[in-house]
């Protein structure tokens, strides 16, 4: 399961964090979860990409590169001028007890066939998802 995080998709943990920061609220951040979240305009651009290039078979779209839940709360907080202060710490354990469903502490999709029938053209690093959706974000 990747995380999926924009401005207009549904309600996700990125604009709730930048929500909260706004208002001066503590949000918990995964101090020892990975994972490679994808920007929703980035996931939409390979989707296109596999429908119209007919590929079949299972693609995984995801950052190119992975990092703590934590450090990517705290680099989209300094991006936005936020206080990443307000970012607590937590531990997968203590924050999977009260949540149904199932998680995973490793959630990071290898996406290496995607990135080579797509020349590496679509998928970005984090900080340049993050760019580009701080981008978005101001033009909004």
């Amino acid at each position: 399961l990747i995380t999926l995080y924009g401005i207009n998709s549904r309600p996700n943990f990125v604009k709730t964090m930048i929500d909260n920061l706004k208002n001066e609220e503590e949000f918990l951040g995964i101090n020892d979860q990975v994972q490679n979240p994808l920007f929703v305009d980035t996931a939409a651009k390979g989707i296109i990409f596999i429908r119209r290039n007919k590929f079949s078979g299972i693609y995984h779209l995801g950052g190119l590169d992975y990092e703590t839940n934590y450090n990517f709360l705290v680099k989209i907080a300094n991006k936005f001028n936020l206080d990443s202060k307000l970012i607590k710490k937590t531990s997968f354990i203590e924050f999977t007890r009260s949540k149904r469903g199932h998680r995973k502490k490793k959630s990071v999709l290898v996406c290496n066939k995607f990135v080579k029938v797509s020349e590496n053209k679509i998928l970005k690093t984090l900080d340049e998802s993050i760019e580009i959706f701080y981008k978005s974000m101001k033009i909004s």
